[in-house]
């Protein structure tokens, strides 16, 4: 049924919602997640974007649930205890691998934070598993995380089977309210991790559905980690990658980023 604005306006319930904004210089840039729409974040391997989203998920405290498509849980665990309890990787994986009381504290105090690790899943399968969460906490998440685009399963080439499920994320961040956050590679030429990417740098050209993408980049100075915003629906940006982008500090061995 066709809606006037004002009728429309008292439907949306929590779609357009402002996520918490986890890093000051995000908020100046307006590098900030709504709920209910799409988001991706694409870099060179080992850069830092799945360090960065951990660090969202356990900075914003909302339901979350973080599909972890090309990680195993252990490594996870090892991640979660760097962050949380601020100990290097060596402490972290002993801690783990020993059930040991700062691994079990620092792994209880995210219980915010839901992990699901299925192998090669397809869009079918990811929908199942929210509602599945859904039935379990008797609520939808408020950010879902696709970590990463390449390990969903398609029936299709790759540029049109990886725009599908793109479309159908999509799909799912408005049928759930959620903001959906995917993880993405980037193209041979910029997967030195040093050169700003630009929106054509993304592999297959997935960047039609997104309401935000940004790219990272390391920048020249130690541990300097640079968001690019390439494309933004609410906000500046700049598909070059170099007019409106914020530099952060990545402590990789303690899996932490902060504002610089």
């Amino acid at each position: 049924m066709p809606l006037n604005l004002r009728q429309a306006s008292r439907l949306r319930g929590d779609a357009g919602k402002l996520l918490p904004t986890v890093f000051e210089s995000f908020g100046d840039n307006k590098i900030q997640m709504r709920r209910g729409h799409l988001y991706l974040t694409a870099a060179a391997p080992g850069v830092g974007k799945s360090v960065l989203t951990l660090n969202e998920a356990l900075l914003m405290r909302v339901p979350t649930l973080y599909f972890s498509l090309d990680t195993d849980a252990h490594t996870t665990c090892v991640r979660v205890v760097q962050a949380a309890a601020l100990v290097d990787s060596e402490t972290a994986e002993r801690e783990v691998k020993g059930n040991g009381i700062l691994a079990q504290q620092a792994l209880s105090a995210v219980d915010w934070i839901r992990f699901d690790f299925p192998s090669a899943p397809d869009t079918t399968e990811l929908a199942e598993r929210v509602w599945a969460y859904a039935e379990i906490e008797g609520i939808w998440p408020e950010f879902i995380v696709i970590d990463n685009l390449m390990d969903v399963a398609f029936d299709d080439d790759e540029g049109r089977g990886l725009n599908s499920v793109m479309d159908d994320m999509a799909k799912l961040a408005r049928a759930t309210g959620a903001a959906v956050k995917v993880l993405h590679h980037v193209t041979g030429e910029y997967e030195d991790g040093q050169s700003t990417i630009p929106q054509s740098g993304l592999r297959y050209k997935v960047g039609k559905k997104p309401a935000m993408i940004t790219t990272l980049n390391h920048g020249a100075v130690e541990r300097q980690l640079w968001v690019s915003v390439v494309k933004n629906r609410f906000g500046p940006a700049d598909p070059s990658g170099m007019r409106v982008r914020t530099p952060l500090t990545a402590d990789y061995e303690h899996m932490k980023v902060f504002d610089t």
